[in-house]
């Protein structure tokens, strides 16, 4: 009788060449997710595909492991993302292979997710990326609000900051909010002082510190200044109204509110027409009608009660599964009968789409109603 191990050995080996045909690369890993994306022409899949191999270099015969498949799952997402919001191939190609340098170096998935969208408005290598993946991931560690920690990315990216410049106002809040300032108020302050661009960073963060230390130990509130930021400034309330309106008066105003966003540039984080994301935008709009949801994709995924696709109207949420099998994508139905909803796309800002087209269709993972 043969030593069970031995068997077990001989499965094994049969086992080998199999196991081993499983395992993709990272190129071989984007070829299959965008050949299932009915609404990428052949043509222009294979451009990205040779401008993706240029730009990942050595990247893109990684064999991907466990850990390196979420990153892959962004490239493949990004690039489809990309492709139909118009962005050439070249422009997609070099955003995805970005997130993948960036998150092999460790930067953490959402942070960097975020921020390489803005990649589709200008050009941000995936050093950048990292780099601003990172300080962003070391702010919310000391406990920075995450609204002042996109603030301050929106203004690193928007000015082009270097990476000194950056790193110079990352510790300047967190010294402030080690030694007990509001962080908002702060960020305000430096921000509104940067945007003189009369002295250097080094110098504004040090007058800043100055002035709201001052302020502390003369017991005063800390000095304000006049700062309009996408993601810091509040939701504007719905105008009091001298009798109570009609469900059909409130839908109006939502639906008026909604479609005074379109054309609004992407902002990550940003909730106002200067700028906003999909959830951002879809917080904002409710404020109107006084209906509060959360900030999070993942928070209005619980909001309201859920509602089947045949039976969507004017105001329901509608979700999406963008990256991943996780919701990542919220925007808001306007007329049901031709699937017409309003969303913050990262490619073309504020537009209106169907949920019949071949990208939203294959993404679509439910509603709410929350109106």
């Amino acid at each position: 009788m043969r030593h069970p191990i031995s068997w077990i050995a001989i499965v094994l080996v049969g086992l080998g060449p199999a196991m081993a045909a499983e395992k993709t690369n990272l190129i071989e890993h984007v070829q299959a997710g965008l050949a299932r994306d009915a609404s990428i022409s052949e043509a222009v899949r294979a451009e990205l595909l040779a401008a993706l191999r240029q730009e990942l270099g050595a990247y893109a015969f990684d064999v991907l492991s466990p850990g390196k498949r979420a990153a892959a799952d962004a490239v493949t997402e990004l690039a489809s993302e990309g492709l139909d919001g118009g962005v050439s191939p070249a422009r997609t190609a070099a955003v995805a292979a970005a997130i993948y340098r960036a998150m092999a170096r460790g930067a953490p998935a959402e942070l960097a997710s975020g921020i390489a969208r803005y990649g589709f408005q200008r050009a941000l290598s995936a050093d950048r990326i990292a780099a601003l993946s990172d300080g962003a991931s070391e702010l919310l560690r000391f406990d920075v609000p995450r609204p002042v920690v996109e603030d301050l990315i929106r203004n690193a990216v928007q000015g082009d900051w270097s990476e000194d410049s950056f790193r110079t106002y990352k510790w300047a809040l967190v010294r402030a909010k080690r030694a007990g300032h509001d962080p908002e108020r702060f960020a305000r302050y430096l921000m509104a002082r940067h945007a003189r661009g009369r002295v250097r960073p080094g110098a504004v963060a040090a007058e800043a510190t100055r002035a709201f230390d001052r302020a502390a130990r003369a017991g005063r509130p800390p000095p304000s200044v006049a700062y309009r930021s996408p993601v810091l400034d509040p939701v504007p309330a719905p105008r009091p109204s001298p009798k109570q309106p009609s469900r059909a008066d409130r839908l109006a105003q939502l639906m008026r509110a909604l479609e005074s966003f379109l054309g609004t540039p992407y902002v990550w984080g940003g909730r106002s027409r200067q700028g906003t994301d999909c959830s951002g935008m879809t917080q904002a709009v409710y404020a109107q009608v006084g209906l509060e949801i959360g900030r999070r994709v993942q928070d209005q995924w619980k909001a309201g009660r859920p509602v089947a696709r045949s039976a969507l109207q004017a105001g329901d949420l509608v979700f999406f599964r963008t990256v991943g099998n996780r919701i990542s994508h919220v925007g808001m139905v306007t007329d049901p009968s031709k699937d017409e909803f309003i969303h913050a796309s990262s490619t073309r800002g504020v537009v209106r789409s169907r949920l019949s087209s071949s990208y939203y269709k294959t993404r679509y993972a439910g509603a709410r109603r929350v109106f």
